[in-house]
């Protein structure tokens, strides 16, 4: 820390926050914002809670261990990265479209590990 000398002081104002319509997973915007389906293992309902807030509603489902919540999100690849830490706790039920493009970062994640393709 030895011959810090100090500079001009900026005054220049960050933007104001932006308030989304949904969940949205980075400060990012996304492409637009739908409402998903998400199957859910019930140990995470909790975190699901916590992240989703008010923008989300929670079902029943036919499995006991599993939920469903409809939440309205903000679509872009960072929330599909955001899906995959949960693994195979959480499954992207609908709609269509999404599920397919959640699907094709999985493929591409797996295509890295070529040798455990099955």
């Amino acid at each position: 820390m030895k011959n810090i000398l100090g500079g001009e002081v900026s005054y220049v104002r960050l933007p104001p926050e932006d308030n989304y319509e949904g969940f949205v997973t980075d400060m990012f915007a996304p492409e637009y914002f739908t409402v998903v389906t998400l199957r859910v293992k019930k140990y995470l309902l909790d975190e699901m809670r916590e992240n989703f807030e008010d923008y989300a509603s929670i079902l029943h489902d036919e499995d006991a261990d599993y939920v469903r919540i409809r939440v309205r999100v903000g679509i872009n690849r960072k929330f599909y990265l955001w899906l995959m830490q949960y693994g195979d706790g959480v499954e992207l039920v609908s709609p269509a479209k999404e599920r397919a493009e959640y699907l094709e970062e999985v493929r591409k994640m797996l295509r890295a590990y070529p040798e455990f393709a099955e």
